[in-house]
């Protein structure tokens, strides 16, 4: 097959890419810092948002399959979702488990989703991410038949490894230097699922190629969910393996945690909620094996990057206020750059 990839150098883009070299698959994958050819990958450096850079790709020839792992307003999708859809036999278009709504048990694909049967206005006036992929969906159904949607949920790699809203750089960043990982009661007790970015590359090129994906929607997730005070305490137990001391599991009251996060609908209307799937539907295309130990492959991520840790931004604003909830003080030479330095003491200190 011919591939375009947009935006595939991410965790589950480079997985994928990878996956479809070793099957032998001609490839262009967009990225915004790469060029170059390697294997049968060529890598072209540019914008994949802009249309005077992705048109000239788009019509080079009639893909056999493109796969979209750009993140759009819904005006800007809107207004390319039909030349993407004449331009290749299958188009995947990378949504979120996230639109779920609420639902008791384990959630399938006709589950209702947020945006048809949430009530919060308020929030239905946003176009937060749950909300945008929903939206979404719904112009590339509309648009035609040749596409494919697929929802992950939380996928982790050694590059990232979340905790409930967390990135690494929220909690990790902490737990090494000795200071406490904060969760609540009503986001600690619920039930999540996480899959390696590897499973999920695995199962979305299992789809491509194949007519009977064509207009259907599949979540690609995990087949084991455990709370994220289980996820937590298995984060913390390889720290203390690998640094000699454990960080503490604090369970912290909702409404100061809840400032604590950057986007509070991230909480409110999905890490609240239990998260558990039925699989069957991908596992036609490709069967998602549960592990003999759930748990084990998320400890060796995390201990992949602990040989080599490497993180991106830490804020002085995201420490400070963890500190002011913890009563905990972070060295102020631990936190890098002058204004993030400042940034701190004004937070922690005023």
């Amino acid at each position: 097959m011919t591939i375009l990839v947009l935006g595939g150098t991410g965790a589950m883009g480079a997985a994928l890419v990878r996956i479809l070299g070793d099957q032998g698959h001609d490839m262009v994958v967009t990225s915004r810092s790469r060029q170059g050819q390697a294997g049968p990958v060529r890598y072209v450096m540019g914008d994949a948002k802009s249309d005077a850079f992705l048109q000239p790709l788009l019509n080079q020839q009639k893909w056999s399959a493109i796969v979209d792992f750009m993140v759009y307003s819904t005006d800007m999708f809107r207004s390319r979702v039909g030349m993407l859809l004449t331009a290749t036999d299958q188009y995947v278009y990378l949504s979120s488990a996230r639109v779920y709504a609420a639902a008791a048990g384990a959630m399938t694909e006709e589950s209702p989703r947020l945006l048809d049967i949430c009530t919060d206005q308020d929030y239905l006036a946003t176009d937060e991410y749950a909300l945008s992929k929903a939206r979404q969906e719904d112009v590339v159904m509309a648009a035609g038949t040749n596409w494919t949607i697929v929802r992950p949920y939380i996928t982790y790699g050694p590059g990232r490894l979340q905790l409930a809203a967390y990135e690494k750089e929220n909690w990790l960043f902490r737990a090494m230097h000795g200071r406490s990982i904060m969760l609540c009661d009503a986001v600690g007790q619920r039930l999540t699922t996480m899959t390696s970015g590897d499973a999920v590359a695995q199962a979305m090129a299992a789809l491509l190629g194949k007519p009977a994906a064509l207009g259907e929607v599949f979540h690609i997730t995990g087949t084991y969910a455990c709370t994220w005070f289980e996820i937590a305490e298995t984060y913390a137990a390889v720290v203390g393996q690998r640094l000699g001391r454990a960080p503490a599991v604090a369970s912290v009251d909702f409404q100061p945690f809840l400032q604590l996060q950057r986007n509070k609908y991230q909480i409110t209307q999905d890490r609240m909620f239990d998260r558990v799937f039925d699989v069957s539907k991908i596992s036609r295309f490709h069967a998602m094996a549960q592990p003999a130990d759930p748990l084990e492959s998320l400890r060796e991520c995390l201990n992949r990057f602990l040989d080599a840790p490497r993180f991106d931004r830490i804020t002085g604003w995201d420490e400070a206020r963890m500190d002011n909830l913890s009563g905990e003080h972070t060295p102020i030479w631990q936190i890098p750059g002058f204004k993030q330095k400042l940034s701190y003491i004004k937070t922690r200190y005023a």
